[in-house]
Protein backbone atom coordinates (compact mmCIF):
# COMPACT_ATOMS: atom_id res chain seq x y z
CA UNK A 1 0.00 0.00 0.00
CA UNK A 2 2.74 2.43 0.96
CA UNK A 3 4.61 1.75 -2.28
CA UNK A 4 1.47 2.27 -4.35
CA UNK A 5 0.89 5.60 -2.61
CA UNK A 6 4.47 6.65 -3.37
CA UNK A 7 4.00 5.55 -6.97
CA UNK A 8 0.83 7.61 -7.33
CA UNK A 9 2.56 10.66 -5.84
CA UNK A 10 5.48 10.29 -8.24
CA UNK A 11 3.12 9.93 -11.19
CA UNK A 12 1.26 13.10 -10.16
CA UNK A 13 4.57 14.98 -9.86
CA UNK A 14 5.56 13.68 -13.29
CA UNK A 15 2.30 14.87 -14.82
CA UNK A 16 2.72 18.32 -13.24
CA UNK A 17 6.32 18.56 -14.43
CA UNK A 18 5.35 17.52 -17.96
CA UNK A 19 2.72 20.29 -18.03
CA UNK A 20 5.29 22.77 -16.74
CA UNK A 21 7.77 21.51 -19.35
CA UNK A 22 5.31 22.13 -22.19
CA UNK A 23 4.76 25.72 -21.10
CA UNK A 24 8.53 26.23 -20.80
CA UNK A 25 9.01 24.82 -24.30
CA UNK A 26 6.41 27.22 -25.68
CA UNK A 27 8.02 30.16 -23.89
CA UNK A 28 11.51 29.22 -25.11
CA UNK A 29 10.27 28.84 -28.69
CA UNK A 30 8.55 32.23 -28.62
CA UNK A 31 11.66 33.89 -27.21
CA UNK A 32 13.84 32.32 -29.88
CA UNK A 33 11.50 33.64 -32.59
CA UNK A 34 11.61 37.13 -31.07
CA UNK A 35 15.38 36.89 -30.83
CA UNK A 36 15.74 35.96 -34.48
CA UNK A 37 13.55 38.87 -35.52
CA UNK A 38 15.45 41.27 -33.26
CA UNK A 39 18.77 40.12 -34.72
CA UNK A 40 17.51 40.75 -38.23
CA UNK A 41 16.28 44.22 -37.27
CA UNK A 42 19.51 45.02 -35.44
CA UNK A 43 21.42 45.28 -38.69
CA UNK A 44 18.88 47.81 -40.01
CA UNK A 45 19.71 50.42 -37.37
CA UNK A 46 20.26 53.78 -39.05
CA UNK A 47 21.92 55.76 -36.26
CA UNK A 48 24.23 55.07 -33.34
CA UNK A 49 21.55 55.76 -30.73
CA UNK A 50 19.05 53.50 -32.50
CA UNK A 51 21.72 50.85 -32.71
CA UNK A 52 22.43 51.15 -28.97
CA UNK A 53 18.74 50.82 -28.10
CA UNK A 54 18.36 47.77 -30.30
CA UNK A 55 21.50 46.24 -28.82
CA UNK A 56 20.08 46.72 -25.30
CA UNK A 57 16.81 45.07 -26.32
CA UNK A 58 18.74 42.25 -27.95
CA UNK A 59 20.76 41.70 -24.75
CA UNK A 60 17.54 41.49 -22.71
CA UNK A 61 16.07 38.99 -25.13
CA UNK A 62 19.26 36.94 -25.02
CA UNK A 63 19.15 36.83 -21.21
CA UNK A 64 15.48 35.83 -21.22
CA UNK A 65 16.10 33.14 -23.83
CA UNK A 66 19.09 31.83 -21.90
CA UNK A 67 17.07 31.71 -18.68
CA UNK A 68 14.17 29.95 -20.40
CA UNK A 69 16.51 27.36 -21.92
CA UNK A 70 18.13 26.70 -18.52
CA UNK A 71 14.71 26.24 -16.92
CA UNK A 72 13.71 23.91 -19.74
CA UNK A 73 16.86 21.82 -19.31
CA UNK A 74 16.26 21.64 -15.55
CA UNK A 75 12.68 20.55 -16.15
CA UNK A 76 13.85 17.87 -18.60
CA UNK A 77 16.26 16.52 -15.97
CA UNK A 78 13.47 16.46 -13.37
CA UNK A 79 11.24 14.51 -15.76
CA UNK A 80 14.00 11.97 -16.44
CA UNK A 81 14.63 11.52 -12.71
CA UNK A 82 10.92 11.09 -11.96
CA UNK A 83 10.60 8.53 -14.76
CA UNK A 84 13.56 6.57 -13.37
CA UNK A 85 12.11 6.70 -9.85
CA UNK A 86 8.73 5.51 -11.13
CA UNK A 87 10.34 2.63 -13.03
CA UNK A 88 12.33 1.55 -9.95
CA UNK A 89 9.24 1.70 -7.76
CA UNK A 90 7.17 -0.27 -10.27
CA UNK A 91 9.88 -2.94 -10.42
CA UNK A 92 9.95 -3.11 -6.62
CA UNK A 93 6.15 -3.49 -6.48
CA UNK A 94 6.25 -6.19 -9.16
CA UNK A 95 8.97 -8.04 -7.26
CA UNK A 96 7.00 -7.86 -4.00
CA UNK A 97 3.83 -9.04 -5.76
CA UNK A 98 5.76 -11.98 -7.22
CA UNK A 99 7.06 -12.88 -3.74
CA UNK A 100 3.52 -12.78 -2.34
CA UNK A 101 2.26 -15.00 -5.18
CA UNK A 102 5.15 -17.41 -4.64
CA UNK A 103 4.50 -17.70 -0.91
CA UNK A 104 0.81 -18.57 -1.44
Amino acid sequence: MKLNTELNELQMKLTQEQTNNQSLQTEATQLMKKLLIARMLFSDASSASASAKKRTKLKRLLRKASKANKQLAKSNRRIEKLQKDITKLQEKITKLNAEVEFSK
